[in-house]
């Protein structure tokens, strides 16, 4: 036998193989190493307020929210008003942060009393490091006379 031309090598990610002279052929005992690193989107659904509610005073604002690879979720709440949707000339919608990073508890305490009454649309934001998703609620009226 010619064991000068053969050399046998442990690969470790397709298990053991034998190469020749003439080629390479596999003698696999171990599967192919396959690992999915890929990271999914997070879930997030605003469940209050969904929109044509009065709000006022302390108003809590309610979401569910998961991500399919159990990532730690942060989530941000923001709010715009009517006066940013209704002008034309203005290049984009304007959001304002009620709460950054907060914990995803499902819910946040929201002081509606630091807002002039009026229309307001509600954005939470589930963000795991690397995607973020977002929910809109409809129009909201805040009146706290």
């Amino acid at each position: 036998m010619k064991w000068k031309r053969i050399w046998i090598i442990l690969l470790l990610t397709i298990g053991i193989g034998i190469i020749s002279g003439a080629g390479y052929y596999s003698l696999s005992i171990l599967p192919p190493l396959s690992i999915d690193e890929r990271n999914s989107p997070p879930d997030i659904k605003l469940l209050y307020p969904t929109g044509n509610e009065l709000l006022s005073g302390v108003e809590e604002i309610v979401w569910a929210a998961k991500d399919p690879d159990n990532d730690v979720l942060k989530i941000t709440i923001q709010y715009t008003q009517t006066l940013e949707w209704d002008c034309s000339s203005c290049p984009q919608i304007r959001w304002y942060n009620i709460t950054v990073d907060e914990v995803n508890d499902g819910s946040f305490l929201w002081n509606t009393t630091m807002l002039r009454d009026g229309q307001y649309i509600i954005k939470v934001i589930a963000n795991d490091g690397e995607y973020a998703s977002e929910d809109t609620s409809g129009w909201v009226t805040i009146n706290n006379r």
